[in-house]
């Protein structure tokens, strides 16, 4: 997967127009960009910060939503891959959705991604997060 042209989508997204667990999510480009840097003390805070903020304490917002493409390439890629699966895991299987201007957003962002996400379908950290958002989407 190429991460330049995921990058180069980066901007096409009206960030702070979009809200997350914080406020508003025009901080979301630069911790995805952070998350996939070469400094691993960097990647490991940005990823943190992405958790709290797209999926705090499971609950999904709008910049979820638009996030998830993004997820799923930077997965795709080999980029802390098992975390954004997670990360994309819960967001599937979160019932709360109570921060979304559209029901049921959040979840179809995930399922979306699923063709993405079946290109690293030989990995194995990949076929546990799989199974479960399979499971959680089946549902």
């Amino acid at each position: 997967m190429d991460l330049a042209a995921a990058f180069a989508d980066l901007h096409r997204v009206a960030w702070p127009e979009l809200g997350h667990a914080h406020g508003p999510a025009d901080d979301v480009p630069g911790l995805l960009r952070a998350a996939t840097g070469a400094d691993e003390e960097a990647a490991a805070e940005a990823e943190e910060e992405l958790w709290s903020s797209l999926v705090h304490q499971g609950t999904p917002y709008e910049a979820t939503v638009a996030a998830a493409p993004f997820l799923a390439c930077f997965a795709a890629a080999g980029v802390r891959r098992a975390n954004l699966l997670g990360m994309l895991g819960a967001v599937a299987e979160s019932a709360d959705e109570h921060s979304l201007d559209q029901p049921g957003a959040a979840r179809a962002a995930a399922v979306a991604q699923l063709p993405l996400m079946l290109v690293i379908h030989n990995d194995s950290e990949f076929r546990v997060v799989a199974r479960r958002v399979l499971a959680d989407l089946a549902r």
